[in-house]
């Protein structure tokens, strides 16, 4: 099933699913109770009318829920119900204890519901330009996939989260930025900049990294050293995190953005 977000009441979020709701009222006794009662058949047809109005819109108005109004709880149950198969970390145990289905929630937290969601087998969660624009990002969208790609740099993980930044690179420096990193990918008739990894630390580190070689004229060399620890700035609990640091390379990438012709 795909589930899609929409606006209502200016920035509110509803999350539309029919199916996670209990309906709460039920066409068949109201019929009971209108037939039970000895009034006319030409008055009977009007409250069936009426009563089959009123169904639809309390049924559609219980089964959504501003996203403001969820508690804790019931954003892990939009976690629970993902029946995505990549919910354990990569089964050779050498890349870490990484999966989509963890990580969704922290995307929750930091972008709100995603604009589209599969929960299904192969599903993924979709966060668009306009829901992210939103929430104060300047990315293009970030797209949480039911997979497990391995990576062993800077240290092992697996990859499956992606965020796309508009970004515009000089033909003859393209080859040079993308390598940068095996998970960073461009296109250069969108002109859009692809980074792949398994959170938003460092998905943001390797695009900043890249802007730094476009807009500043860093070298490939000057990047790579500074790869591992500019993704471990962005890590709490790491003896190199950096407070704040994370925002600032957001920031950065929001003042360098393409806006494009």
């Amino acid at each position: 099933m795909i589930f899609h977000v929409t606006y209502r009441n200016e920035n509110r979020y509803s999350l539309f699913s029919r199916n996670d709701y209990q309906n709460k009222f039920d066409l068949r006794q109201i019929l009971r109770y209108i037939y039970s009662m000895e009034i006319s058949g030409t008055y009977i047809s009007f409250l069936i009318l009426v009563a089959t109005l009123l169904l639809f819109y309390l049924k559609n108005k219980s089964s959504s829920e501003t996203f403001e109004s969820l508690e804790a709880h019931e954003k892990l149950m939009l976690q629970k119900n993902l029946n995505w198969v990549h919910s354990k970390p990569h089964p050779s145990g050498k890349y870490g204890n990484f999966n989509p289905v963890a990580r969704f929630p922290d995307i929750i937290e930091e972008f709100g519901p995603p604009s589209v969601l599969d929960k299904e087998a192969g599903g993924f969660a979709l966060w668009d330009k306009t829901d992210l624009e939103d929430e104060g990002s300047c990315f293009e969208q970030i797209i949480l996939k039911d997979e497990l790609i391995p990576h062993s740099v800077p240290a092992p993980h697996t990859d499956f989260l992606y965020a796309t930044y508009k970004l515009d690179i000089p033909k003859e420096m393209r080859c040079e930025v993308l390598k940068l990193s095996d998970s960073l990918f461009y296109d250069p008739l969108k002109t859009e900049l692809i980074a792949r990894c398994h959170f938003m630390g460092a998905v943001v580190s390797t695009l900043w990294l890249a802007v730094m070689m476009v807009k500043e004229a860093w070298t490939l060399e000057e990047a790579k050293n500074l790869y591992g620890p500019t993704i471990n700035s962005t890590i709490m609990g790491s003896k190199t995190y950096i407070e704040g640091e994370y925002e600032k390379m957001l920031d950065d990438l929001c003042e360098n953005y393409d806006f494009g012709e």
